[in-house]
């Protein structure tokens, strides 16, 4: 077979030669008249194991509340810091009796509701909003942080998908809940006196909330934590917005870890001061996105020990900037997973930017769009499918190593300055102004 190694590498054509192979025995051992070309199973018996060796890494499930998991583990670093930020500073041990103090003063505000409910939390990001989140896990309750920063209308159509009327909220935030006609709840004013929903950004048209259970939330950090995403010793930089599920890894993965701590810098500063940040917080793991990456270098950051890539692809500049400087990796983390579900670490030069690594506590397959049942055969590219409590859209293909490499989404997303654009839901609500019809 003549074909051009610049293009392919051996090992794909090597696979599309047995692929080849495979449909012209099935062609020649005499087909019902009725078959069509979809029918043909171009996969090969040993390709057939080797994918079900690649797909399939240990499911551990977790069935702890994520809150009571974190606490308990408390008692065995009570001094080491869990949270450094710019508004507040606490222990472990600190961090679990002002839990303890708030969770019935925040059930007595909310009057009663019903345990399960989830409870809308807009936040500046800080300490507090931390604190935040694990006292309403620890009163029963799930969350949504809404990002202050988002237009009205999303606000209130987050909260109407919810079934909410009143949000906790901060000083700083209070005027916005009250201007969207929402019952404020004054977090702020508690110190003195699910396990979570996460929004899609609305491809279709209206964003989708997905809850997450604390079994999948805690089985899916933990996992993340067994194979070395969260060290023992990490102070990360909690960097994403709140309306992305990279913040949820951020605070609980770091502090389920063990004496782990979360920073915390003002919204502000995050995005001007970014090495600043870094250097006065003392981190040494941080995860962001590519764009927002080449806002650093390596020797403005020397403590940097781990710089994590994740919610767009990776390009070959940033494994020649960092490869050789600290553990780059790179991870694949949809919504509908908690959080991220594949990784490659130590990524070096040799390392194709395109690799987004083998699955975290989850089965990976490649399958056929339409009828996913049918798996598709090595370094064929098409859907992922993550088994689980999971639904991906993105397009991917299994390399020689087992490895997923990345190809492209399956919508029309796009990224701006590291900032999810989606170019469909644009579509949408121009189609429905008065202008446009």
């Amino acid at each position: 077979m003549l074909y051009d190694s610049a293009v392919l590498p051996g090992w794909d054509v090597e696979m599309m030669a047995k692929q080849l192979e495979k449909l012209l025995l099935q062609i020649d051992s005499g087909l019902d008249p009725s078959t069509v070309v979809s029918d043909l199973r171009p996969l090969t018996h040993q390709q057939a194991a080797d994918i079900l060796k690649f797909s399939c890494s240990d499911l551990n499930e977790h069935h702890e509340c994520l809150h009571e998991r974190i606490l308990a583990k408390a008692k065995d670093w009570e001094t080491n810091d869990a949270v450094h930020g710019w508004d507040a500073r606490y222990t472990y041990s600190e961090l679990q009796s002002t839990v303890k103090l708030l969770s019935p003063r925040v059930s007595s505000h909310l009057g009663g509701m019903a345990g399960g409910r989830i409870i809308p939390i807009c936040y500046e990001k800080s300490a507090a909003a931390l604190v935040a989140m694990l006292t309403m896990l620890s009163g029963g309750y799930g969350f949504l942080m809404i990002d202050s920063g988002l237009p009205t209308d999303r606000i209130k159509y987050m909260l109407e998908v919810i079934g909410a009327n009143c949000v906790v909220c901060s000083n700083a935030s209070q005027q916005l809940v009250l201007n969207i006609g929402a019952q404020s709840i004054n977090f702020e004013n508690m110190f003195q006196s699910a396990a979570y929903c996460i929004f899609t950004s609305g491809s279709t048209g209206s964003p989708k909330g997905v809850v997450l259970l604390h079994n999948q939330v805690t089985s899916g950090l933990e996992a993340q934590c067994s194979v070395g995403l969260y060290l023992s010793s990490a102070h990360i930089l909690q960097f994403s917005s709140y309306s992305f599920d990279t913040s949820i890894a951020d605070i609980f993965a770091t502090l389920l870890s063990g004496v782990g701590c979360v920073c915390i810098p003002r919204d502000e500063d995050k995005l001007v001061q970014l090495s600043r940040n870094i250097n006065e917080f003392s981190v040494n793991v941080i995860d962001l996105t590519p764009s927002a990456a080449r806002m650093i270098q390596p020797a403005d950051v020397p403590k940097l020990k781990v710089l994590r890539l994740g919610g767009e692809s990776m390009h070959q500049h940033h494994i020649e900037t960092w490869a050789n400087r600290c553990n780059l990796q790179n991870t694949y983390s949809p919504t509908e997973c908690c959080v991220q579900c594949t990784s490659v670490d130590h990524i070096d030069n040799s390392t194709p930017s395109s690799v987004i690594g083998k699955g975290i506590g989850c089965h990976t397959w490649v399958v056929d769009p339409q009828t996913h049942e049918h798996l598709m055969p090595l370094g064929a590219v098409d859907e992922l499918a993550i088994q689980g409590p999971a639904v991906a859209r993105d397009l991917v293909k299994f390399n020689k190593q087992g490895n997923l490499i990345f190809v492209g989404r399956g919508d029309n997303q796009i990224k701006i300055r590291g900032q999810r654009v989606e170019l469909e839901e644009i579509e949408n609500n121009l189609q429905q102004h008065a202008l446009t019809k």
